[in-house]
């Protein structure tokens, strides 16, 4: 101050302001956290070694400053012990409506009363006993968080529910459990755009995907085979769409190898463009013959797309290949097929019953299809029938085909009534819908 003097209006002391302490949060080794997000302008830290259910937050707007006044105010150090019958080691934290924390037992929320955080009334809730895993953390899809349970093996989801006010949600591998019988999940990301999919690895190297696309109540599992054991998994946006990347360990030339694989989109209108082989490249330019750089694939069997034709029987040899026409756009690569099965039909014949149990027969198989090359069909007895489809102008590659394609099984009698859909050439195939032909014999 510059002056000497200080007159006394009666204010009267606010005695519930005091002091700050320094803070002692990190005194020790055994302090440090393993957990950190943040939420609601604070940084917040959780399962350190020495209190594991703790869930500790810096000051309001001060990431670095975790002091505490001698009567604690909202906007000091938050300290909030998650309490239950067992031990709540925490596990992960993600801010949503309220800060949702997982541990290794149970699920909370953790929010002020008036929707804020304030440190001198925190509010706790347990809301589910699923248990979080520590090998990866929770995934935000919009307004909802998937989580993996504390077997590993289990996806669920949670969403707030107005109706109930507080969170609930399902069992995403219910309907899926076979693929994570004996396996856990170890990594996964989520790509929102264009097809709203989660990539998950297992700890086998087998990759799945989840669609998932909870407004529409839709979500499915599949499982896709790299020809390698699939160790890592990022998402990263690029050009306004979500890019996915792998590490993918694979055994060339009877070398054990890791590559960082990108997904490739599937934004194509043409044939040429069509990209669908592993591990593979692609060559754009003047016609030829002999497409090179592809030592990483040396030794191996490939197959190629060579201006929208198919050329099989490839092997790469001194870092290339060639092939029996020149080309001036060619995607190279390890093939792979892509197959699926329809669910045996449940038709209720009204006075006979249902069709389960009856034998069935599928003598035509009628499929909505989108930018679709190359598909071949067969019923349960797996003897595959390719649908025939030939180009206007012999001179180009035959086009991809948008709209209703039929296809004429080897049909016989079995008491399962689906059908298989296989895609072997490195062609799209995208189906819509299908309506088969369908006979069904009375009951044995």
């Amino acid at each position: 101050t510059e002056g000497t003097t200080f007159v006394d209006d009666n204010i009267n002391p606010n005695l519930t302001i005091t002091p700050v302490t320094a803070s002692d949060a990190f005194a020790t080794a055994d302090d440090y956290p393993a957990v950190v997000s943040m939420f609601q302008q604070r940084l917040l830290f959780g399962a350190s070694g020495s209190e594991p259910e703790t869930v500790l937050g810096s000051r309001i707007g001060a990431f670095e400053n975790f002091t505490r006044s001698r009567i604690i105010q909202g906007t000091d150090r938050l300290e909030v012990v998650l309490t239950g019958p067992v031990l709540n080691t925490i596990r992960a934290f993600l801010p949503l409506r309220e800060l949702l924390v997982f541990t290794a037992a149970s699920e909370f929320s953790v929010i002020g009363p008036n929707g804020g955080l304030p440190a001198d009334n925190p509010v706790q809730t347990q809301f589910g006993f699923s248990g979080c895993t520590s090998a990866v953390d929770p995934l935000v899809i919009e307004d909802t968080a998937l989580f993996v349970d504390r077997s590993g093996r289990n996806v669920r989801d949670l969403r707030y529910a107005f109706e109930q006010d507080g969170y609930s949600g399902n069992d995403l591998t219910i309907f899926s459990s076979h693929y994570f019988e004996g396996r856990q999940i170890v990594a996964w990301d989520y790509a929102k755009d264009p097809f709203s999919i989660v990539w998950t690895a297992l700890d086998d190297g087998t990759l799945l995907s989840l669609t998932y696309k909870r407004e529409h109540q839709v979500w499915a599992w599949t499982e896709h085979d790299l020809g390698g054991d699939v160790e890592d998994i990022v998402v990263v946006p690029e050009s306004g769409i979500d890019r996915v990347y792998f590490i993918v360990k694979r055994t060339i030339n009877g070398q054990e190898k890791r590559y960082v694989e990108r997904l490739r989109s599937r934004d194509f209108t043409v044939a040429e463009d069509a990209y669908f082989v592993d591990c593979g490249l692609t060559y754009d330019g003047a016609a030829a013959t002999t497409i090179s750089g592809l030592d990483h694939l040396e030794g191996e069997a490939v197959t190629a797309l060579a201006d929208g034709s198919v050329v099989q029987g490839l092997t790469v040899s001194s870092g290339q290949v060639t092939l029996p026409l020149a080309a001036s756009k060619v995607h190279v690569g390890l093939p792979f097929v892509a197959e699926f099965q329809t669910l045996p039909p449940a038709i209720d014949l009204r006075d006979l019953g249902s069709s389960r149990g009856r034998k069935h027969k599928i003598s035509k198989m009628r499929a909505q299809v989108e930018k679709t090359r190359g598909v071949k069909v067969a019923g349960e007895n797996r003897k595959f029938a390719e649908i025939v489809q030939t180009g206007r102008d012999l001179a180009e590659p035959i086009s991809l085909e948008t709209g209703m394609i039929d296809a004429t099984l080897y049909a016989d009698w079995n008491n399962e009534g689906g059908a298989w859909f296989r895609q072997d050439y490195p062609l799209p195939m995208t189906i819509l819908g299908l309506s088969p032909e369908l006979t069904i014999g009375r009951p044995d």
